[in-house]
């Protein structure tokens, strides 16, 4: 039997020595080799392979093993799993985004991953808001979480509209047009419209009726 040559990919004057049983019996030819595009055995595997690899000059890749498979397929996981959301809690850019595509703002309660200087619709999820816009040279852009209710936002977050967040962090729903601080720049129509999930000054609760958290009521004996 012989084996294909590597640097023509067709077979060569080097012959493998069959098993021979005994003297009366002929000799067994082995399965027969498998020809890769280089004409290397592809029979041939460990260190076998890797040996005609270098006598024959080209490449050679060892076996996938299901050891080397299952590390790979845990160090893939182990990326997207350390990959948050837009808006989710962090301590650190690297618990926001493996490969660096996203920012932890720790001025935020508890962290926020967000994408910083983000341009319209281009934020991986939620919305891209422009932030102290007037004047236009103390802009920023974030990627913000957009949400329905308070309900889809952290703890110390409240769900607003961008247009009803004051210069002090406060809530009013009627801000007037030039004191407005945040808006959302993206072209979506869907977008534009949306609320943020955003830490308000402490106190402040949207929620209530005049959007700001009743005082507590005096014990009557002081």
């Amino acid at each position: 039997m012989r084996v294909p040559g590597a640097d023509r990919g067709r077979d060569t004057d080097q012959s493998i020595p069959g098993k021979r049983a005994n003297a009366n019996q002929p000799c067994q030819a082995y399965p027969h080799t498998k020809t890769s595009q280089s004409g290397g055995n592809l029979s041939l595997i460990g260190r076998s392979a890797e040996g005609l690899a270098i006598v024959r000059r080209v490449p050679y890749a060892p076996l996938l093993t299901m050891r080397r498979a299952t590390i790979l397929l845990l160090a893939t996981l182990g990326l997207w799993g350390c990959k948050q959301n837009i808006g989710d809690s962090c301590g650190n850019s690297g618990d926001c985004s493996p490969t660096g595509e996203r920012q932890c703002d720790l001025a935020q309660p508890g962290g926020y991953c967000t994408v910083f200087s983000c341009d319209p619709d281009t934020c991986p999820q939620g919305a891209c808001v422009e932030w102290r816009y007037i004047p236009s040279r103390t802009a920023e852009t974030w990627c913000m979480k957009t949400c329905n209710n308070s309900g889809n936002c952290r703890v110390e977050y409240s769900c607003v509209l961008p247009a009803q967040i004051t210069m002090t962090g406060g809530f009013d729903p009627d801000v007037p047009e030039q004191d407005r601080v945040a808006r959302i720049i993206d072209l979506n129509g869907n977008q534009t419209e949306a609320k943020i999930c955003v830490a308000l000054a402490p106190g402040v609760n949207p929620d209530a009726p005049t959007g700001v958290m009743p005082e507590p009521e005096l014990d009557g004996g002081l």
